[in-house]
């Protein structure tokens, strides 16, 4: 049981007005950060050669981009 000072907070980790917005609530009051679950993992299934830019970006936008950008 986690309590009655648990607030959860959903974000898209590959757009980074939602990772403001969560540094943001964290900062307001006597908040903190004790655990982060990123659940996502994705990819777009395509032959070599064939991937896009687009494809490139969604993919890494996902998996990469909200672990390494602060």
């Amino acid at each position: 049981m986690m309590g009655n000072n648990v607030v959860a907070v959903r974000a898209d980790v590959s757009k980074m007005s939602d990772l403001d917005n969560l540094y943001t609530q964290i900062g307001q009051g006597k908040n903190r950060l004790d655990i982060v679950f990123a659940n996502a993992g994705v990819g777009r299934p395509a032959p070599m050669g064939s991937i896009t830019e687009e494809d490139f970006d969604w993919t890494f936008g996902i998996n990469v981009k909200g672990f390494y950008l602060p």
